[in-house]
C-alpha cells in the first residue's frame, strides 16, 4: 500500500524525522545508516521500540539488490533480524513495501527471489526469517503486483488483474494465506485499474481506481468500499466526482481516510480526509482546492 503515495510518504517522513533529525532540521550525525547515494529506500516502518524497518534495493558495487532490514537507533544494522532475500536470476530486484501484520509478521512486496523462486511477495517473521507457509508467487513486474492489502483472516488482495481458472479477474484479486488464488473474490461492477487498496478490520476493502474519464460504463467514482466477495458496498458513497481519480489511501485509527485525489488534466492532486461514510471532512484545511 505504499507505491504512489505522496501524502503517505510525507506522513512517514514526519514520523521518521523525529529520531533522525535534530531540532534544527539538520541531519543528526548520531544516525548513520550506511547507505550510498546509489541505494534506494522504498519504505520505512517505525517499530514501537523506536527501531526502523527499511526496505528497497542496495547496490553493493553491483546491480541493485533487494533488502529488508532493521536499523538500531544509531542507524547500524540490527544483526538479530535477517531476511534472506535474493536478487532475481537476471540481476537486480527490490522490495517495494512493508505491511505490518497483527501477529508480528510482515508482508513485504517487490520483485525478488526466495531461494530460487521469484516472487512479488513474502511473509516475514519477527526475526527476519521467511514464513514458508506462504508459497512464493510472481505475478508481474508491475506496480500493481507490489500494492497489496492484508486482511484480518490472513488473506491479502493484490492491486491488479489476474487470470484464475481461465477467467479474467479484473482490477484486483485476492490471495489465500498459503499463496493460492481465491476465486471467491471478484470485481464485476466497474472497469478501469486499481491504484491502491486498504484492508478494513471487518474484512471489507477500500479500493481506489482510475477509469477512462466519464466514459466508463457505468460511470464510477474513484473510491469504493467492497464487500468480502468483491461486490460494491452501497452504504459507502465517496464525495468525489465521477471522472476524478485517487492514487493513494491511508486509513486512520478513527476510521477516517486520507486520500490523494485529482482529476485528469489538472496538475494539483490535493490530499483530502474522508469520513467513514465517504463524505469529505470539511473540518481540516487539507480539503481546500479542487478535486
Amino acid at each position: 500500500m505504499k507505491i504512489d503515495r505522496i501524502f503517505l510518504f510525507a506522513v512517514v517522513f514526519g514520523i521518521v524525522a523525529a529520531p533522525i533529525w535534530a531540532v534544527d532540521f539538520k541531519p543528526d550525525p548520531a544516525f548513520e545508516p550506511g547507505f550510498s547515494v546509489y541505494d534506494t529506500v522504498a519504505d520505512v516502518v517505525v517499530q514501537p521500540d523506536g527501531k526502523l524497518l527499511v526496505a528497497g534495493c542496495q547496490t553493493n558495487n553491483g546491480p541493485c539488490a533487494p533488502y529488508f532490514k532493521r536499523l538500531n537507533f544509531d542507524g547500524t544494522v540490527d544483526s538479530t533480524f535477517n531476511a534472506p532475500l535474493n536478487p532475481i536470476s537476471t540481476g537486480g530486484g527490490f522490495v517495494a513495501s512493508i505491511n505490518p501484520l497483527p501477529n508480528g509478521q510482515y508482508l513485504i512486496t517487490g520483485n525478488f527471489q526466495i531461494g530460487t523462486a521469484r516472487t512479488n511477495y513474502a511473509r516475514v517473521n519477527g526475526d527476519g526469517s521467511i514464513d514458508t507457509t506462504l508459497v512464493p508467487g510472481f505475478i508481474a513486474n508491475h506496480v500493481g503486483a507490489m500494492t497489496v492489502a492484508p486482511l484480518p483472516d490472513g488473506k491479502f488482495v493484490m492491486c491488479m488483474d489476474r487470470t484464475i481458472n481461465g477467467e479474467n479477474y479484473k482490477m484486483a484479486h485476492r490471495i489465500n494465506s498459503d499463496g493460492s488464488p481465491d476465486p471467491t473474490f471478484r470485481i464485476v461492477f466497474m472497469d478501469g485499474f486499481c491504484t491502491d487498496l486498504e484492508g478494513l478490520p471487518d474484512g471489507k476493502l477500500l479500493i481506489s481506481v482510475r477509469v477512462n474519464g466519464t466514459t466508463s460504463q457505468p460511470p464510477v467514482k474513484p473510491i469504493h468500499r467492497l464487500n468480502a466477495d468483491g461486490s460494491k458496498d452501497m452504504t459507502f458513497d465517496v464525495d468525489l466526482p465521477v471522472g476524478s481519480y485517487a492514487n493513494g489511501l491511508t486509513r486512520m485509527p478513527d476510521g477516517k481516510l486520507l486520500v490523494l485525489a485529482g482529476r485528469d488534466g489538472q496538475n494539483n492532486r490535493p490530499v483530502k480526509r474522508l469520513l467513514p461514510d465517504g463524505a469529505v471532512d470539511l473540518t481540516i484545511p487539507l480539503c481546500s482546492g479542487q478535486t
